[in-house]
């Protein structure tokens, strides 16, 4: 699979080593050429409408200026520009924390990479979120966090849960319930998958 890295402008957040050291391809988005800055990264593409970011843009990297007024979001821009590329694993920096509605719009920015074939991960402090069509995703327990499966498209089928708490066999969940919100962990690892549809799962941080 190939590799690409997303560092877009929710609350500011340093992203998993493995994350970095793995991408083939980063691009910063808008306030994500500020973040990328702090966190050391030199991004190979630079793209938004900069209406947030605040220091000067570096020379020498490719930049793409989006006109503020525009059906795309920044990030949909970047997440675009990996599928085209033919990446298949997205990896989305500094996701949430910041307003909710660009949240959200991360997450159907998500949910359109996995309708195109693309797995994708959304990271923010205390936050990860996995986001993938007919298949399934194996996570490491982390202590103090809880797991949720959510529905993205308006029903998906076959769905499973290992390894947790509350278990699910060959279920089905709409994304008109939070049936599967805040799970426990029962064992190390959990393996929670779908046969037919589109997940959101989310390992948060307990508070």
């Amino acid at each position: 699979m190939k590799n690409c890295l997303i560092i877009t402008g929710g609350k500011f957040c340093e992203p998993e080593k493995s994350a970095v050291q793995s991408a083939e391809f980063v691009i910063a988005c808008d306030r994500g050429a500020d973040y990328a800055k702090r966190l050391g990264i030199t991004p190979h593409l630079i793209m938004g409408d900069f209406d947030s970011c605040t220091e000067e843009l570096p020379s020498g990297i490719q930049t793409m200026r989006f006109p503020r007024e525009k059906d795309d979001t920044d990030t949909m821009c970047a997440v675009k520009y990996a599928l085209e590329h033919g990446f298949t694993d997205i990896t989305v920096a500094c996701a949430f924390g910041g307003r909710f509605d660009h949240a959200v719009g991360i997450v159907q920015a998500a949910a359109y990479a996995a309708k195109n074939g693309a797995r994708t991960t959304l990271l923010g402090e205390g936050e990860k979120a996995f986001v993938f069509k007919n298949s399934s995703v194996t996570l490491e327990k982390t202590a103090g966090t809880s797991l949720s499966v959510f529905s993205i498209t308006d029903a998906s089928y076959g769905v499973y849960e290992k390894g947790t708490k509350y278990t699910l066999d060959n279920a089905v969940l709409t994304n008109a319930f939070p049936l599967g919100v805040s799970n426990e962990w029962a064992e190390n690892t959990a393996e929670i998958g779908v046969k037919d549809g589109i997940l959101l799962v989310v390992e948060s941080v307990l508070r």
